[in-house]
């Protein structure tokens, strides 16, 4: 099996217990120590690791780890940078800001080009995931280890969809210039979080996509598939004034069309 994992941050040091045990609010986790949620996937699907150039060799290190074999640099063909899935064996894509690649299938004239964008926000590896004499030398000083800028990323799939995933990020200026001014992406997978307004804001001024999927909401957003009409993510759907937002809900897969319109599962 072949998949591409773009990778936003490393500290996923906690990962989902058995299926169903505790709550949306409340989720029963394990520990995914020392390797990562990302890596982990990355292995277990021989997937194609989108990352920046420190990020990759901090999660190749690990996928490492578990393969017990080096995890090789995705190979490329031409001028768009094509890489061919599905794989044998995992791989890590370097994306460095502003750079962007193409994955497509194996006898696929075209495929999905990915290109990575800033998003603002610290970008660091927990202690939990490191090794000694690092992870020793940073508790002494209560610090994490820096793995390279943050991204978001930029998704355009051959049918003209284009897709922004934000990553865990506060509202910057390339939102309009960048993300909405040179990609012109229509579907947006935009942090909420605790920044509500300056989601909504960014959304409504800079962005301008046709639709959006709220992400990052830190907190449990609906009940039975409804929204809560208290929560921060209900604030958010009300302060977005033209897209049409949708509440992403578990086990339940979306599809959208080349305009960003919801053609299943919303």
């Amino acid at each position: 099996m072949g998949m591409v994992v773009v990778a936003f941050f490393a500290a996923n040091a906690g990962k989902l217990g058995d299926l169903n045990a505790g709550s949306c609010d409340n989720p029963k986790t394990v520990s995914a120590a020392p390797n990562s949620n990302t890596a982990e996937i990355a292995a277990a699907k021989n997937s194609a690791l989108v990352v920046s150039l420190d990020m990759g060799a901090f999660l190749g290190k690990k996928i490492q780890n578990i393969k017990g074999s080096q995890a090789m640099p995705c190979p490329t063909a031409g001028l768009v940078r094509e890489t061919v899935l599905p794989r044998s064996s995992p791989c890590v894509a370097i994306l460095q800001m502003g750079g962007k690649r193409m994955f497509k299938m194996m006898g696929q004239a075209s495929g999905v080009q990915i290109a990575s964008v800033q998003s603002n926000h610290t970008n660091s590896a927990p202690r939990s995931l490191l090794n000694d004499p690092e992870k020793t030398n940073l508790a002494a000083d209560n610090l994490t280890a820096y793995v390279g800028p943050a991204n978001g990323y930029v998704l355009t799939f051959t049918n003209g969809l284009r897709v922004y995933l934000s990553g865990d990020t506060s509202i910057i200026g390339d939102m309009k210039t960048i993300i909405g001014g040179y990609y012109k992406v229509n579907l947006a997978v935009m942090n909420v979080k605790a920044e509500t307004e300056e989601s909504a804001f960014a959304v409504n001024e800079l962005i301008q996509p046709n639709t959006v999927i709220a992400s990052h909401v830190n907190e449990a957003a609906a009940s039975n598939g409804k929204i809560k009409p208290e929560s921060q993510t209900k604030k958010f759907i009300d302060l977005v004034k033209g897209p049409l937002v949708h509440l992403p809900l578990s086990g339940r897969t979306m599809e959208f069309n080349g305009d960003a319109k919801c053609v299943a599962g919303c």
